[in-house]
């Protein structure tokens, strides 16, 4: 029993920070909370630039304020553009920005975006 609870505050640990949350309250207040301040668009997919933010982290850019990347959203943005996301988070930013807008560019279709306000 103790090996397994330790496995599950390994994995809590480990986690990003938008994946960890203490209570099930914690994680409906925040959920709750990004639904209040967040939107919804339809792109075409070939729409979708990918900048880099003065940080070094990774966004994605349009018509919108820049959006940055939750751990989630990179994967699913990699899967899209048939990049495996665990090579891409190996890469520098630019790299990995390069490469997604390889991918983008090529891309047909639409894709849902939604938007998290600050």
């Amino acid at each position: 029993m103790t090996e397994n609870l330790y496995q599950a505050h390994h994995q809590w640990v480990t986690r990003p920070l938008d994946e960890r949350f203490a209570s099930l309250d914690a994680l409906f207040r925040f959920m709750q909370s990004r639904r209040n301040g967040s939107s919804e668009e339809c792109r075409r997919l070939a729409h979708f630039d990918v900048k880099l933010t003065p940080d070094g982290n990774l966004g994605v850019n349009g018509d919108s304020p820049l959006a940055c990347f939750a751990n989630w959203s990179f994967a699913q943005l990699a899967t899209i553009v048939g990049a495996p996301a665990r090579w891409l988070r190996t890469l520098s930013p630019e790299m990995a920005r390069d490469c997604l807008r390889y991918g983008l560019e090529r891309a047909d279709g639409n894709c849902r975006l939604l938007i998290r306000e600050s």
